[in-house]
C-alpha cells in the first residue's frame, strides 16, 4: 500500500497534464500541487484532471513555485530541459526525495554533474521516465537476450533526434544491461526550429556500443516523410523486428506468435510508477545510470551543431 498523499507536479503541459491524470491509481491520493506558469497549460491540465474522474478528496491546486510549501511525498519535472537543474534543486530543497524526472533531462555537462552532486547532498531517489521499459515486449527480450551480443537497428523517418535519440540508447543499455560506452553522432541539414520555442532538432545517424560491445544504430531519415520508429534487434542467429506504427512484432524468432507491441500510456503508468519508486521496486532508470548516455550525446550533439565542446556549453534540445 503507498503513503502517497500528495503530489507536486511541475510543468503541466501536453505531457505533463498525461502524467497528473496517471495519478488516478494512487490509492491515497489527495491532494495535487501543479507549478505552471501557462494559463493555456494549466487549463489544459483542469481539463485532463476531470476527463479521469478523480475521487472527491483529491484536490487540485495551482502554485507559483515560491508558494509551494514542505510536505508533498513525490514529485513529477515535466518541464522543458531548460531550467530543470533550478526545480529539481527547488523539489529536494522542499523535502521531496521521491522524484520521477522527464527527458531531455539536462542541456550541458556541468547542469548533469549537479544533478549528481544534489541527488547525494539530500539522499534522494531520482528516476527518469523512460517509458520504452514499460513494453512488456522489450522485458521479455531483456531476459532472452541475457549474454548474448546484441545489434540494435532503429529507423525513424524525418527529424526528431535531438528529442528522442535519448530513448533509445536507454532501450538499448535496458536489453543488454550494459553501460554505454561510446557513441559517434553525424547530425543531418538542416537544423530546424523545434516544436517548442527555443529549441532545435534535425535528424542524423548514431551508432553506439556498450561496454559488453553490443551495438546500436539509430537513424533518423530526415529526406524521408515522418514515420514511427521500426526497431530490430539480432542476437546470434535470431532477428525480431518492433513496428512501432502498427504495434506489430514482424518477426518471431525470440517471443512467439502471442507477443504484441503495446505502447504504454502515461495516462495509466504514472501512479503505479510512483508506488514503485517509494517501495523502491521500478524498473526506471536511476538518475545516477541515465549520467553517461546523457553526457555523452549531448557531448556529440554540441560537437556537431557548434564545431567545439565544453562543460558549459548548452544544448538547445529537449
Amino acid at each position: 500500500m503507498s503513503n502517497i498523499e500528495t503530489v507536486l507536479l511541475v510543468g503541466a503541459g501536453q505531457l505533463g497534464s498525461r502524467h497528473l491524470q496517471g495519478l488516478r491509481s494512487l490509492p491515497n491520493l489527495s491532494n495535487i500541487l501543479v507549478v505552471e506558469p501557462f494559463e493555456q497549460s494549466r487549463n489544459l491540465a483542469m481539463q485532463r484532471f476531470t476527463e479521469v474522474g478523480f475521487p472527491k478528496q483529491v484536490e487540485l491546486d495551482f502554485f507559483d513555485f515560491e508558494d509551494v510549501g514542505m510536505g508533498a511525498d513525490a514529485a513529477i519535472i515535466s518541464t522543458t530541459s531548460a531550467g530543470r537543474i533550478g526545480v529539481l534543486e527547488k523539489c529536494l530543497e522542499l523535502g521531496v526525495l521521491n522524484v520521477l524526472c522527464e527527458k531531455v533531462l539536462f542541456q550541458s555537462e556541468n547542469q548533469l554533474k549537479s544533478a549528481i552532486a544534489l541527488q547525494k547532498k539530500f539522499n534522494a531517489n531520482i528516476h527518469v521516465n523512460h517509458i520504452y521499459r514499460r513494453i512488456e515486449a522489450f522485458g521479455e527480450l531483456r531476459d532472452l537476450c541475457n549474454a548474448k551480443k546484441v545489434d540494435m537497428n532503429v529507423h525513424v523517418g524525418g527529424v526528431g533526434m535531438g528529442c528522442n535519440l535519448i530513448h533509445f540508447l536507454d532501450l538499448f543499455s535496458f536489453i543488454t544491461g550494459s553501460e554505454i560506452a561510446e557513441l559517434k553522432v553525424e547530425t543531418y541539414k538542416p537544423i530546424v526550429q523545434s516544436k517548442r520555442e527555443g529549441y532545435v532538432d534535425f535528424g542524423g545517424l548514431a551508432v553506439a556500443h556498450s561496454e559488453t560491445e553490443d551495438r546500436c544504430t539509430v537513424h533518423y531519415d530526415s529526406r524521408i516523410d515522418e514515420h514511427a520508429p521500426v526497431i530490430s534487434f539480432h542476437a546470434g542467429e535470431k532477428k525480431v523486428v518492433f513496428d512501432e506504427n502498427s504495434g506489430k512484432i514482424l518477426n518471431l524468432d525470440f517471443l512467439g506468435s502471442e507477443m504484441e507491441m503495446q505502447s504504454p500510456r502515461v495516462s495509466e503508468l504514472t501512479g503505479k510508477i510512483l508506488m514503485e519508486i517509494e517501495a523502491g521496486q521500478t524498473n526506471m532508470p536511476t538518475l545516477a545510470q541515465c549520467y553517461q548516455a546523457n553526457l555523452l550525446m549531448l557531448r556529440q550533439f554540441n560537437a556537431q551543431l557548434f564545431g567545439t565542446y565544453s562543460s558549459e556549453t548548452i544544448c538547445p534540445i529537449t
